[in-house]
């Protein structure tokens, strides 16, 4: 678990990375979030986010069909557009209830997909930084982390 303390807006608030994660799983499609911030360390927070197959499934429903009759090739492709386009919608929704919560102008967040499947949904890793750690570095950052794990590397 990762607290910080953030001088924003004239004020100081506390970020609790427990908080964080509550406020990921309450999502609609988020199946399971581990905190890994203390992992990373450095005033940045980090979490393994999984989108259930279910919720991927009616998402992509239009696009299961074509998926189908499509190469192996073509299915990661378009299986992995599609999962940029959730994730980012994610993120996006995420962020901006952080910034709302917290009244907070001024962080930073990224992520890397590690799985984009049908069967298992799509599954990514999400960096945090209140600070320094800009949005390249959170990337670099949470793709380092998939390195061992990622089926797209």
């Amino acid at each position: 678990m990762e607290k910080l303390t953030i001088y924003s807006q004239g004020r100081y608030v506390e970020v609790d990375s427990e908080d964080i994660k509550n406020i990921i799983e309450s999502f609609d499609g988020v199946g399971e979030v581990r905190n890994i911030s203390n992992t990373v360390g450095n005033g940045v927070m980090c979490f393994d986010v999984s989108l259930t197959s279910d919720y991927v499934g009616e998402l992509l429903q239009n696009e299961v069909e074509d998926i189908d009759y499509s190469s192996d090739e073509e299915q990661e492709a378009i299986l992995f557009e599609q999962a940029e386009y959730i994730s980012d919608a994610l993120i996006d929704n995420i962020k901006e209830f952080i910034e709302s919560r917290y009244s907070l102008s001024n962080f930073h967040g990224a992520y890397d997909i590690y799985r984009a499947s049908i069967e298992e949904g799509i599954g990514i890793t999400f960096t945090l930084s209140f600070g320094e750690v800009k949005h390249g570095g959170l990337y670099k950052l949470a793709s380092s982390i998939n390195d061992g794990k990622n089926e797209f590397r």
